[in-house]
Formats: C-alpha cells, sequence, structure tokens
C-alpha cells in the first residue's frame, strides 16, 4: 500500500537566487520581467526555459515563489510537457502523475535558468540579450518551421 504524499502547493526556488537575481531583476526591470511587469510565475516559466538546454540544477535551500493558485493551466502545460520529453520510454509514463518531480523537475531548470540569467545580467547589455534571444528564436523558427 502507498502512503499518500501531500501534494505540491507551491513551486520554489533556492533562497540566494530570490535575494539576489530576483531582486536584481526587479530592481533593474530587467527584460521587463520585473514584478510591476511580470507575474512571478511567467518569470518562473522564462528561467526554466533558459535553464532545459543547459542542465537541471538541485535548489541548495528552498524558498516559496508562486503559491499554487496563481499556477494556471497553460503554466502548467509547460512544466508537464518538459517533464514527459524527458521520460525514457512509455514504461516511465506513469510518473507523469507524481506532481511532486514535475514540480521538482521545473525548479531545478528554472534555478540554472536564473543563474543564466545573473550571468546575462552580469556581463551583456539588456538591449544586446535581447537581441540574443530574438537571434535564437529566429533560429528555431528556421529550424522547425522553415
Amino acid at each position: 500500500m502507498e502512503v499518500n504524499k501531500k501534494s505540491p502547493d507551491r513551486v520554489y526556488i533556492d533562497k540566494a537566487i530570490n535575494s539576489s537575481v530576483v531582486k536584481a531583476i526587479d530592481d533593474k526591470k530587467f527584460l521587463a520581467l520585473d514584478i510591476a511587469t511580470t507575474s512571478r510565475m511567467e518569470l518562473f516559466l522564462f528561467a526554466m526555459t533558459l535553464g532545459i538546454p543547459v542542465c537541471k540544477t538541485p535548489l541548495d535551500s528552498q524558498e516559496s515563489f508562486v503559491l499554487e493558485q496563481s499556477i494556471k493551466n497553460h503554466h502548467k502545460s509547460l512544466m508537464y510537457s518538459n517533464f514527459i520529453s524527458n521520460l525514457a520510454g512509455d514504461s516511465n509514463l506513469e510518473e507523469v502523475i507524481d506532481k511532486e518531480k514535475v514540480y521538482c523537475d521545473a525548479q531545478q531548470y528554472a534555478n540554472t535558468g536564473f543563474q543564466v540569467i545573473r550571468e546575462m545580467m552580469k556581463n551583456k547589455s539588456p538591449s544586446v540579450v535581447e537581441l540574443e534571444l530574438f537571434n535564437g528564436l529566429d533560429e528555431m523558427y528556421k529550424k522547425y518551421i522553415g
């Protein structure tokens, strides 16, 4: 008999990331990702997508970032679709119902993504970062659409 685990009711980020990177994003209004312009969930997903091509980085100490009631279905679909794309074969498909694994996976990719953002902020101007992101989108468009 399996013991019922408490389902996650929020997503977390690393405490150090919240006090440094997220604070800097808000203070500098970096790429309009600040709290006045962008929801915390959108910022989390932006960081997650930047982390996906790099690697997952475990959180050293976690801090609540977005409560479940602010995580809409379209946000969850991105987290779940990334989780599913990383499953090895159909034999692991049942793992998709484990919300804790899905959220943990997303949090680790977001943790990496926030580190990527930190490096962007340290080494490049916002206009250069914007151009690089648009160039990346152009490359993906060419690759997948033609």
